[in-house]
């Protein structure tokens, strides 16, 4: 588009000089040439400019990812939980793009800031002490109440960072997923005992995905189950624990959560 309109311009002053017929096409050609050298001059930098965006954002991805790989070695996990994370989330949320009630909200753009929001869902763990995060046995009252905290201080940390921003970004996004992913369908998880979708669609997305990655996994309380266990027990939790349109999304692509699951092997 830039070379036609230098090129029209380069018409409209032949004519407006009245350039005399015999040095016509010698003008031309050499106003042909300068709008060919600024066209490609127009290209390079952009190409730079661009170049320099890119860096911006990898660099900025990788800040985001040291943060919650941080809170996952504390929890003696590998960063392969995040890997494995992340990929079951863009799995779930491509499939529901095709479902008629999200297709008209969720856009290529909403599914890169939730994959890459998703990572961060277990900050807050950072402000849990020791004792209680890496207790091998079953926590009891006090120290659970303690640890569901966790998504209480990742929301603050998030919030505290947007609010250094004079624009919106995908924190909101990853304050949601933070602060809501151990909410339930049925009104019975925590922080606020959100119910159905009253819970952000993000939250109830990486609710799931991390319920099937904490389900494979090894921990140090469990041994890993494996593909068809971890199916028969998220089915078993339509209307209770998730959203039952994210239950038929996980169904439809649960051969690619195994592949996944097979790939980032801790």
């Amino acid at each position: 588009m830039l070379l036609i309109i230098n090129l029209i311009y380069i018409l409209s002053l032949i004519l407006f000089l009245e350039i005399p017929t015999l040095n016509l096409i010698e003008t031309f050609m050499f106003l042909l040439t300068l709008s060919i050298l600024l066209y490609v001059s127009t290209l390079r930098r952009k190409r730079i400019e661009n170049d320099r965006r890119n860096e911006l954002v990898q660099s900025l991805d990788a800040t985001i990812y040291t943060l919650a790989y941080q809170a996952e070695l504390r929890d003696l996990e590998t960063a392969h939980h995040l890997d494995r994370t992340a990929n079951y989330t863009r799995i779930i949320a491509e499939e529901l793009k095709n479902h008629p009630n999200y297709s008209d909200y969720i856009s290529d753009k909403y599914i890169e800031e939730l994959v890459k929001s998703s990572i961060l869902h277990d900050i807050g763990k950072v402000g849990i002490p020791d004792a209680i995060l890496l207790k091998p046995g079953k926590l009891d009252k006090d120290e659970f109440a303690t640890i569901k905290k966790h998504a209480e201080y990742g929301c603050f940390i998030l919030k505290k960072a947007q609010e250094r921003l004079a624009f919106r970004s995908f924190f909101d996004i990853a304050a949601q997923i933070i602060e809501y992913h151990h909410e339930r369908w049925d009104g019975n998880g925590y922080t606020k005992q959100l119910k159905g979708d009253k819970i952000p669609l993000s939250a109830r997305i990486v609710a799931l995905a991390d319920v099937y990655d904490a389900l494979r996994s090894w921990r140090t309380y469990k041994e890993p189950l494996d593909h068809e266990k971890c199916i028969e027990i998220i089915k078993s939790e339509s209307g209770n624990h998730f959203d039952p349109e994210i239950i038929e999304c996980f169904l439809k692509r649960e051969k690619d959560f195994d592949l996944i699951a097979n790939k980032f092997i801790d």
